[in-house]
């Protein structure tokens, strides 16, 4: 895959990734995927609390998620959009495998425990528990039909979209250097910046422009400031990836410091020039 224009002013991803690390990243996917579908399987069957229950399926999703962003790191995979699909397929992984957990903790329930791992017998088992109900909110009153495909379908889109959006976003906002082949780790807060009299100045921040932040001088005004965080690659001065936003702080009728951030832009590029000038504005 081509990279991205380098006189764009914002980061964005080259999209180049490897076989090797597509394999890791879903390897490492689908496999915590297995692991967290099957223990949130049994816990859904054996807990009778519902907010337990629904913190293992927003759980079972943002873990499965977590580890395809980790394969993705590992694996230096830099397209978002292929680390969405990844959390997709193991999102998938996880949602089999929390059947063959549920079904299995059931049937061990019984006289028998039964290990389905074929989908079709899975899905008639889904097919036969809609019909039926095996669990209600009222012990008399199965859930069942309607009702209970619905259940599923939320459950099934939390896990998978969970997953699919963890690994997405994680990876859009962690920039890679091209020229070292190496994620850029090194992260650095610089000093707070008064906020700007003149509308310009954040207006040239939208086209990649930061004369006029390097003009507005140490501290705050009014509990504001402007705080600048930047993530470089620590090998090269090629990567500088700036987040810029708006802080602002109150104190509340209790006392309480209150603190409100507004992000300005994110992923805009330094040059390595303007990175240092940043740097000398308090001796760093």
């Amino acid at each position: 895959m081509q990279m991205k224009n380098m006189n764009d002013p914002f980061y964005r991803h080259s999209g180049r990734f490897g076989p090797v690390g597509m394999m890791i990243m879903l390897g490492l996917g689908a496999a915590s995927g297995i692991v967290s579908g099957a223990i949130y399987g049994a816990l859904i069957y054996w807990s009778p609390i519902i907010y337990l229950n629904l913190i293992g399926t927003i759980g079972a999703g943002f873990a499965t998620g977590g580890a395809v962003y980790l394969g993705a790191v590992i694996g230096k995979v830099r397209s978002p959009i292929f680390c969405g699909l990844g959390g997709v397929i193991a999102g998938c992984a996880a949602l089999w495998a929390a059947w063959v957990g549920w079904i299995y903790a059931y049937s061990a329930h019984g006289d028998t425990a039964v290990i389905l791992l074929k989908p079709c017998y899975i899905w008639n088992t889904m097919a036969a528990i809609g019909r039926e109900g095996v669990w209600g909110f009222v012990s008399s009153n199965p859930v069942k039909g309607l009702e209970l495909y619905g259940i599923w379908i939320v459950e099934a889109v939390t896990i998978v979209g969970g997953a699919a959006y963890i690994a997405y976003v994680r990876v859009l906002g962690k920039p890679f250097c091209e020229r070292c082949r190496r994620w850029a780790g090194k992260k650095t807060t610089l000093p707070e910046l008064r906020p700007p009299q003149n509308a310009r100045v954040l207006d040239g921040l939208l086209t990649g422009d930061v004369s006029g932040i390097l003009t507005l001088g140490c501290g705050r005004e009014g509990g504001v400031h402007i705080q600048v965080e930047v993530r470089g690659c620590g090998t090269c001065d090629e990567t500088h990836i700036a987040n810029i936003s708006v802080v602002a702080e109150s104190i509340d009728k209790k006392g309480n410091t209150e603190t409100k951030t507004t992000h300005l832009v994110k992923n805009l590029r330094l040059s390595a020039a303007d990175y240092q000038a940043l740097l000398e504005l308090k001796g760093f």
